[in-house]
């Protein structure tokens, strides 16, 4: 799914227009030769928000088979199942999302609500203070409408600063690379002249090679062409003297038989 549809289906569910997200995601899963797992997992969200739980726990389950690392997938597969009373379920998905990213407060919340133990004891356990705010690194995955418009701006934002430190680290690298270079040993520096210089020399005799072949060719072919041309002008040459040779003695022999006796007879 390319990054234009999968925004506008998001800015959709982030707006509250599930059906015509709907309709894009739907119309992008057959375009696609092959399963996307952020489509699935839009039209999981989606169905999730109409009410539609069993259609999201499928669609999310989908996801999650292309995609096992997806913690918001996992997260929201738990939140399908806990409506459809199947705590359980909604237990394992919880604490998968939470194995997958520790910063998914919701999930710690869900995991704790079903096991019985309270937010605030299992914050002070870990060391967190309850309500406190989140950071903006941190993404907390949404349930209502005003929730998913400020995690997908979270998300966003956190894209747009890892894209920002691929670029630099691109940046850097090329930056660093004559600097590596001027770093290594002289023999180092030395044997790789040495075998750069060894295999231009060995191009450059392998190329006058060829050309003295070609060169070569080209010439044998040429004079056994004009060997072959004088060949034929000689055998026709030849044959025009046989053929004048027998119509002079034919010539002679009937002038004979005439009782004529001509001078180069």
């Amino acid at each position: 799914m390319d990054a234009d549809r999968r925004r506008e289906a998001e800015d959709l569910l982030a707006s509250g227009r599930i059906h015509e997200a709907l309709s894009i995601l739907n119309k992008s899963i057959e375009q696609e030769r092959a399963a996307d797992p952020e489509i699935l997992y839009l039209l999981g969200v989606a169905h999730f928000r109409l009410g539609d739980f069993s259609i999201a726990e499928s669609d999310l389950r989908k996801a999650i088979s292309l995609d096992p690392s997806r913690a918001d997938a996992f997260y929201y597969l738990g939140l399908a199942a806990e409506r459809q009373k199947h705590n359980g379920n909604a237990l394992k998905a919880y604490q998968t999302a939470l194995a997958l990213n520790p910063i998914l407060e919701k999930a710690r919340e869900k995991v704790d609500k079903l096991r019985g133990a309270s937010t605030e004891a299992t914050s002070n356990a870990v060391g967190l203070k309850t309500g406190a705010k989140q950071p903006e690194s941190e993404l907390v995955l949404p349930t209502t409408d005003a929730e998913f418009v400020e995690y997908e701006r979270r998300r966003r934002k956190k894209e747009e600063i890892d894209q920002r430190a691929v670029r630099d680290a691109e940046v850097n690298l090329s930056h660093e690379a004559p600097e590596v270079f001027s770093r290594l040993p002289w023999w180092y520096k030395v044997g790789a002249a040495a075998f750069t210089v060894f295999f231009a020399f060995i191009l450059i005799i392998l190329t006058a090679g060829g050309l003295f072949l070609f060169l070569s060719f080209s010439r044998t072919v040429s004079e056994g062409g004009g060997t072959l041309e004088e060949k034929t002008r000689e055998e026709k040459r030849l044959n025009e003297d046989v053929w004048r040779d027998e119509a002079h003695k034919i010539f002679c022999d009937q002038a004979k038989r005439q009782g004529l006796t001509p001078p180069d007879c």
